[in-house]
């Protein structure tokens, strides 16, 4: 589940400031920081379109 944080939050030892966003995490301890208040769910990143040539028109001989 992915989270964006709204306050600064400590997890094992390692800060993380108020609008980052963490995108590992599992979903109960997502949903845990959102009840507590310390995040928000977050929309993750649309996975990026693939770049195609467009097909060529051939010419029949």
């Amino acid at each position: 589940m992915h989270v964006k944080l709204l306050r600064p939050h400590t997890h094992a030892g390692r800060e993380y400031p108020a609008g980052a966003e963490l995108k590992t995490l599992r979903p109960a301890q997502a949903e845990w920081l959102v009840a507590v208040g310390a995040a928000e769910p977050a929309s993750p990143e649309p996975a990026p379109i693939p770049h195609t040539e467009p097909a060529k028109a051939g010419k029949k001989e």
